[in-house]
């Protein structure tokens, strides 16, 4: 089974929110993944969850980040109507979530 550093990698890599990928390398988003996953608790729904991904995203890149004004705000909870950046932070969330709990349980 995959752990969650790689799924979370590889789901982000496939993200690629900021489309840094495309012009260098899939461990481009390193730093950001680390940040998620030292933020990430196992009591986190999925909501929860992308928020998370949501903050740091926002942190590091706020300025480059193809997003809506509205979905910008640190600490708010995505939803999937907010746009296409908020989705994408779900997309994320969701494909992680079981990894998360799973992660915790079996410490």
């Amino acid at each position: 089974m995959k752990d969650l550093k790689t799924r979370l990698t590889e789901r982000i890599v496939e993200w690629d929110p900021v489309d840094l990928v495309s012009v260098t390398d899939k461990n481009e988003y390193n730093h950001e993944i680390d940040m998620i996953l030292s933020r990430v608790t196992h009591d986190m729904n999925t909501q929860q969850i992308a928020g998370v991904i949501r903050d740091v995203f926002i942190e590091q890149f706020r300025d480059v980040l193809q997003a809506e004004t509205s979905e910008l705000r640190i600490g708010k909870l995505p939803k999937e109507s907010d746009g296409e950046f908020s989705k994408g932070c779900l997309v994320v969330a969701k494909a992680i979530s079981h990894y998360v709990l799973f992660k915790i349980e079996h410490k």
